[in-house]
């Protein structure tokens, strides 16, 4: 293999950067914080979605709302399809049941994990009565998030902000399209 002075130039430069990245990963390793949501691990209970962010290095943790409805060992994928897709009425029904000691456990939970429990993913979509926003708005103020974040038309956007304001809660909102 023949090396030209430019090809030779380059591959020094290159080893010269490669040798200094891990010092600086190192650096930007206390630097910068690294946050995800449960939503990434959609095939692991919260329990285990808990575990990965710790092996992982993440410490800001946006709660997706299945692995807030659900118990901690249960693996939300399948169960939570079926009820979005075909029990609405069982939805609405937990979310107007569900009490403060159930949220008190999972804050609890991401605490003592050395999780900051930053955002709750509320997954209000613009069918859900006023009542069922108020009680998202709730379950976001029992875990002691900064915000809640969510999904919604235009249209529906002053209707979230009639509750956030009520709660004293930042809106996330974003769109999936």
């Amino acid at each position: 293999m023949t090396m030209t002075r430019r090809d030779f130039q380059r591959l020094l430069l290159a080893s010269s950067a490669a040798a200094l990245a891990p010092a600086a990963l190192g650096r930007a390793a206390r630097d910068i914080e690294i946050g995800a949501s449960t939503f990434c691990f959609p095939d692991r209970s919260r329990n285990d979605a808990v575990s990965a962010m710790q092996e992982l290095g993440i410490r800001n943790v946006e709660l997706f709302n299945v692995h807030a409805y659900l118990a901690g060992d249960e693996t939300p994928h399948k169960i939570w399809i079926r009820i979005l897709q075909e029990d609405r009425a069982q939805m609405k029904r937990w979310r107007l049941t569900a009490e403060q000691s159930h949220f008190d456990g999972i804050r609890q939970q991401f605490k003592n994990a050395g999780l900051n429990l930053f955002l709750y993913y509320s997954g209000l979509y613009d069918t859900a009565s006023d009542e069922e926003v108020d009680r998202e708005f709730q379950f976001a103020r029992w875990l002691g998030v900064q915000a809640l974040s969510t999904q919604c038309e235009p249209s529906n956007v002053a209707r979230l902000a009639r509750f956030a304001k009520k709660h004293e809660l930042k809106v996330a909102l974003h769109n999936t399209t």
